[in-house]
């Protein structure tokens, strides 16, 4: 997937723009995916992340604070971090990974 624009999502319907993170989501949970996007601040990142069960590490949350679920931004285990990160949908430039 390669959004150069960044328009792609922004454009698309709710029902399309399901499907896309049904997708995004299901490649995390069973690869390492390198996903390029443009965070908060505006700078470019590129992230390897998954969701994979046998590399994500299960922590609790120190405040006991409960995180409002939000669709718009998918929370993933950083490989090279080794910690949790999260990036928005609508703000991915492309992602790419390979079948194993």
């Amino acid at each position: 997937m390669n959004d150069k624009d960044g328009q792609w999502y922004a454009q698309a319907d709710e029902t399309e723009r399901q499907i896309y993170r049904d997708w995004v989501t299901g490649l995390l949970q069973s690869n390492t995916v390198v996903v390029e996007f443009i965070k908060t601040d505006g700078t470019l990142r590129t992230m390897s992340a998954t969701l994979k069960p046998d590399v994500v590490v299960i922590t609790e949350s120190k405040t006991g604070r409960v995180k409002k679920e939000n669709n718009e931004v998918c929370s993933v285990w950083d490989v090279d971090a080794k910690g949790w990160r999260s990036f928005r949908f609508d703000k991915v430039k492309s992602i790419n990974f390979n079948i194993s």
